[in-house]
């Protein structure tokens, strides 16, 4: 044999065993689906999945991803060398779980012939409480006013019933406990209120409402809703189509020339004042009429004489309202083709 050839044998030989000496790992579990069986309402199950690393390689275990945020787990330990045994350990918060319960967690590794693996947790989760309405929509509250919504509750086991606290996620909303006595032993009520704020835009809330255990809810409700604008603009913005220069006045109709905008406050609380009204268009004149004092103003929008070409601006004002203390409208003036 040449040298050459006998020295490129050695090479290859020692390549490959090298890369036999590296291995791959291989993540086995002893089972992917864990059935806790029966439970109730509130309660707290902890478990865990066995696994161990069956190939030559290290395997290496990144930090596992539950289906939801009602499932906490952790691997230890998270680098196996071959042979080696670990262990997936979960806890599953069963608050507002009822019935039949199944929960996912995916575990992601460097095994190249499974990186990802889905371990599954099933049972069945008896109901302790019974609310209603099972979820609070408020629609459309407005400024300067509290919208309230009751709740009911029941316990199912014949237990009596006493809501200790009930904690909004937030400061956008408030509860009043009703007290112990109005309804039967088993049963209580709260309410929900919600104070308008003016300003156009969707809220959303979880309440957690506590029972016997202090640190933990006994069961979640969801509230969500929209607060109402203090004022209502219509319409919200002008697309005006106006004749040519040739064709000035329209012959047959003001709207050519004129259009109206019609402010209106949604609250009854206090009185709209609208001020300093102005256009960033030279040629466009502005009226205010109060057509309801307080409530309703008609803005009408003119134009003396004709406009060469297409062009945008804005109508601007002020109010008294420190919720919405400025508007701007979008003005969009097109000239017709000749």
């Amino acid at each position: 044999m040449k040298r050459e050839t006998l020295a490129l044998a050695i090479w290859f030989g020692l390549a490959v065993t090298h890369g036999q000496a590296e291995g791959q790992p291989r993540i086995e579990f002893d089972k992917t689906v864990y059935d806790f069986g029966a439970s109730s309402e509130g309660a707290s199950i902890t478990g865990k999945f066995s696994f161990r690393n069956a190939g030559d390689g290290v395997l290496n275990v990144q930090k596992p991803d539950p289906s939801c945020g009602c499932t906490v787990a952790k691997v230890q330990p998270d680098t196996l060398n071959p042979g080696a045994k670990g262990e997936l350990v979960f806890a599953l918060d069963l608050t507002n779980a009822r019935g039949a319960i199944e929960k996912h967690i995916t575990v992601t590794s460097n095994d190249p012939l499974k990186p990802t693996l889905l371990l599954t947790i099933t049972g069945q989760s008896k109901a302790l409480y019974e609310f209603d309405p099972p979820m609070i929509f408020f629609d459309g509250v407005a400024a300067g006013q509290t919208s309230r919504a009751p709740v009911t509750v029941k316990r199912l086991d014949g237990k009596k019933l006493t809501i200790a606290k009930v904690e909004p996620g937030t400061e956008t909303l408030k509860v009043v406990i009703e007290k112990e006595g109005t309804l039967h032993p088993q049963a209580a009520r709260f309410f929900i209120e919600v104070a308008g704020t003016g300003i156009p835009e969707d809220f959303s809330d979880i309440l957690s409402v506590y029972t016997d255990d202090p640190e933990k809810p006994a069961f979640l409700v969801p509230v969500a809703g929209r607060y109402l604008s203090s004022i209502a603009l219509t319409p919200k913005a002008l697309d005006w189509t106006i004749p040519d220069a040739a064709h000035w006045p329209a012959p047959t109709s003001e709207e050519a020339i004129v259009q109206k905008i019609v402010v209106t406050s949604t609250r009854a609380d206090k009185p709209l004042e609208l001020s300093d009204i102005a256009s960033t268009l030279e040629d466009l004149l502005v009226k205010v009429t109060e057509l309801e004092k307080g409530r309703k103003f008609e803005l009408t929008l003119k134009l003396d004489k004709p406009l060469k070409e297409s062009t945008r601006g804005q109508l601007t004002f002020e109010t008294n309202y420190p919720e919405q203390p400025s508007f701007e409208i979008p003005l969009t003036i097109t000239v017709a083709a000749p």
